[in-house]
């Protein structure tokens, strides 16, 4: 595919993937309250699910998928269900706990708590039907659909997931750097509190959608 076009489409994609909305909120928060234990694969779930949404909209199943209201009504409430969860928690957890949570940052995950995790990922983003929309709005706008190929695909989804993975890591490694500057109980306390109450906003605006 024409290197114009798949810069356009990423730089496109990055204006819009950088913007924060209910998704980066979710990362933002869940990355305050626990560290990077689970963020990886978190991160993989989002990715998974962007892809999801992404091909959906390369097969011209935006309009089918916009009918099948009550499919995206319990994904999107499973998504806000996950992020209540995690704002009880953090909301309950003391500053002594969450220190205690990075110390077990670096060790590896169960298979059940990684699955959990990287599902969790999936549904933030598949909760937000809008992301299949933007997709099938913006492909034919910037690409030539009519001729494009398996490979000019392949291609595209590697930008997309380019893209999404540097938003990512930059919310990621800022976060991560503000939090670290935090080392009394107290105040990982009131950020913990923080971190709560935005994922529960968070929440409030999955469901708003």
């Amino acid at each position: 595919m024409d290197l114009q076009i798949l810069l356009v489409f990423g730089a496109t994609l990055f204006v819009v993937a950088i913007t924060p909305g209910p998704a980066i909120t979710a990362l933002v928060s869940r990355t305050l309250g626990f560290g990077l234990q689970g963020t990886l694969t978190f991160v993989s779930g989002m990715l998974i699910g962007s892809m999801c949404l992404f091909i959906l909209a390369i097969l011209g199943l935006a309009k089918l998928a916009s009918t099948y209201v009550l499919a995206f009504t319990v994904v999107k409430y499973a998504g806000a269900a996950y992020l209540l969860f995690l704002a009880w928690k953090l909301w309950r957890a003391s500053g002594l706990q969450a220190q205690q949570m990075d110390e077990q940052a670096a060790a590896p995950q169960n298979t059940k708590g990684s699955a959990k995790t990287l599902v969790s990922g999936m549904l933030i983003t598949l909760s937000n039907p809008k992301g299949l929309l933007f997709y099938a709005a913006l492909m034919p706008s910037v690409v030539p659909m009519e001729t494009i190929t398996t490979i000019g695909l392949v291609e595209l989804m590697f930008v997309t997931l380019t893209v999404l993975s540097v938003v990512f890591a930059i919310y990621i490694g800022v976060t991560v750097r503000a939090r670290s500057l935090l080392t009394s109980e107290k105040a990982v306390g009131r950020l913990n509190k923080s971190a709560s109450v935005a994922m529960f906003g968070a929440a409030a605006a999955i469901v708003a959608k």
